[in-house]
């Protein structure tokens, strides 16, 4: 009987550790990856929801600003009766934008100020000029700002902020005016305010991407 001789041949250390060492390389990497992936749906989320905010804000502010000077007596003057504030309260040059906006009727005065929180309102304080509001005043949170996570927002592009200018106009109807002569109705505003807000979208770490609206003021 002729008897049969199989090579017996295993797998050796060194093939062993190579094997190993490859696959905790893969596992490493995909790992990094599922992460990173994690992360960004989670920032692109928080910024989707950011700019959301930001276009309500936008929609809000310009309702309220349209009815800035209406059925007033008095005509509307920049640092008189309404203006744009910087958050120490110094009177900023129309033309320059700023992160708060005033405007008085009678004694009391209004205003819009971006904060930490997030747009604030504040309604019917005291005033004998259009100065930014007191610490205690009254205030509502119309706009919060969802953007607080570092990961999305810097010094550089503000993402979630809002800011405000003035500018002077010449003959702009304010929204819903429809007038053929509206310069003889007095129906023409001289002042327009830009809110620009600073979005998410198409942002980065150092290019702010901001959305602006433009409401024309009512009286003159």
């Amino acid at each position: 009987m002729k008897t049969l001789n199989f090579s017996q041949k295993g797998v050796s250390l060194i093939e062993l550790l190579i094997a190993m060492t490859l696959a905790i390389i893969i596992v490493l990497v995909m790992s990094r990856v599922f992460i990173t992936t994690g992360k960004l749906t989670a920032e692109s989320s928080l910024g989707a929801g950011t700019d959301s905010t930001l276009m309500l804000g936008l929609i809000s502010i310009d309702k309220m600003m349209q009815s800035i000077g209406y059925d007033s007596v008095t005509p509307l003057v920049y640092g008189t009766n309404f203006a744009v504030r910087a958050a120490d309260g110094t009177l900023i040059a129309k033309g320059t934008a700023g992160p708060i906006f005033v405007w008085k009727s009678g004694t009391t005065c209004q205003a819009f100020a971006n904060e930490t929180a997030g747009l604030n309102l504040y309604s019917s304080y005291s005033c004998s000029g259009p100065t930014v509001p007191s610490t205690g005043a009254t205030k509502t949170l119309l706009m919060p700002i969802k953007s607080t996570n570092t990961s999305i927002k810097n010094s550089t592009n503000r993402v979630g902020e809002f800011e405000f200018k003035v500018s002077d106009a010449t003959n702009c109807t304010p929204f819903g005016i429809i007038n053929s002569n509206p310069a003889v109705s007095g129906l023409v505003g001289k002042f327009t305010v830009e809110v620009i807000a600073y979005s998410y979208a198409a942002s980065s770490d150092s290019v702010a991407r901001p959305i602006r609206n433009t409401t024309c003021l009512l009286n003159q």
